[in-house]
């Protein structure tokens, strides 16, 4: 895993203002990160929330937004279902996560050329969404993938068909976090068996899923505490900084 904690700060910052629901708001936001973003358009559904802008170089940025609890009760609802939903092969996901994200991926790619390249984030709801992406993009379409506190989203031959494509993946775990072991009871689901990147009140630590003790507290589920444990492993603040 390739750990460039400057980038993985800034898909923090992306992550966490993917929940703005004004779209003014979150054009103003994304323009000010700093990040030479141009805003190209918020996506909103029931149960889908997305941001998406374009850079100089011509790359796309996706950033999805997790469950916006009492405002679209939609996202609670996928969150609950997690039914499988078959793919073929042997391969499953939960229905509600997936269930829709092809229609926000129609929405992103009609926004920019058809060879454009997509760097995607998204924290809690929207890290399980960005675990999907290879289902919806080639590997030659795939930037960088950010994925923060996401639950359980697929099996292990879900994992095991797109290992490649989510090879460069970063996932952040945050403490003790609670819905990192979501679905709570399931002899189906999983995380990716690579290592992911568990944070700490001070550091971090590269783990195995496996190696994770587990999640207690729901107070660590935030990706504002994410966003700024990851400026603080960053060292930002002389230079780069979110404004």
């Amino acid at each position: 895993m390739n750990l460039n904690w400057l980038s993985v700060y800034q898909a923090a910052c992306r992550a966490n203002l993917a929940y703005e629901q004004d779209p003014a708001k979150s054009e103003a936001g994304f323009s000010s990160l700093g990040q030479g973003l141009i805003w190209l358009g918020l996506y909103q559904k029931d149960s889908h929330q997305a941001v998406a802008c374009i850079d100089t170089k011509g790359e796309g940025w996706l950033s999805i937004s997790g469950t916006r609890f009492g405002t679209n009760w939609g996202d609670v609802l996928d969150d609950a279902m997690i039914l499988p939903r078959s793919l073929g092969n042997g391969v499953h996901v939960t229905v509600g996560a997936f269930d829709g994200v092809e229609e926000m991926w129609d929405w992103a790619n009609g926004l920019v050329d058809p060879s454009t390249v997509w760097n995607v984030c998204g924290h809690s709801l929207g890290a399980w969404r960005t675990r999907y992406t290879p289902v919806f993009l080639p590997a030659n379409r795939i930037g960088m993938l950010h994925s923060f506190e996401s639950p359980k989203g697929a099996n292990a031959a879900y994992w095991e068909k797109y290992q490649q494509e989510l090879a460069g993946m970063v996932s952040i775990v945050n403490g003790r976090d609670l819905f990192v072991s979501w679905p709570f009871m399931s002899y189906e689901w999983t995380h990716p068996q690579t290592p992911m990147v568990w944070l700490k009140s001070i550091g971090y630590q590269l783990l195995m899923p496996s190696m994770w003790p587990g999640g207690r507290l729901l107070s660590d589920h935030s990706m504002d505490l994410v966003e700024q444990r990851c400026k603080l492993i960053a060292g930002v603040g002389h230079g780069w900084d979110r404004q």
